[in-house]
């Protein structure tokens, strides 16, 4: 039996050649199939109706132009700070499954990387 290769070892994630780390969650290398990564982008729908609502409000005048303004800011800086979500997507003879998820989208290819690595040297 070929001996055990540490591949990434970084936070909760470990990637040998013989297993898929997570957590407390192990996956055999063996039962890997393939790895993928996704993109989830953020739902940003109730910042876009802030911002409608204030340009709805600043239409009225007087004060109704502060209170739009501040609900378009509001807005607009909600649907500023949401981030998309990166995942790592295993495919097994089970079906697929989503292991890690980050909003650090070099963090997820790097363990995709390491994964296909992982997946190569196994042969």
């Amino acid at each position: 039996m070929a001996e055990e290769i540490t591949i990434l070892k970084e936070g909760n994630i470990l990637v040998t050649t013989s297993r898929f780390v997570v957590g407390s969650q192990t996956y055999a290398m063996s039962g890997i199939t393939a790895v993928k990564n996704t993109r989830q982008d953020p739902n940003r729908g109730f910042a876009v109706l802030l911002i409608l609502a204030g340009i709805g409000i600043m239409f009225f005048g007087g004060q109704g132009i502060l209170w739009g303004l501040a609900l378009v800011g509001i807005g607009a800086f909600i649907a500023w700070i949401q981030k998309p979500e990166y995942g790592l997507v295993l495919s097994t003879a089970s079906g697929e499954s989503q292991a890690v998820t980050s909003e650090n989208e070099n963090y997820i290819d790097k363990i995709v990387s390491s994964l296909n690595d992982a997946i190569v040297q196994r042969g």
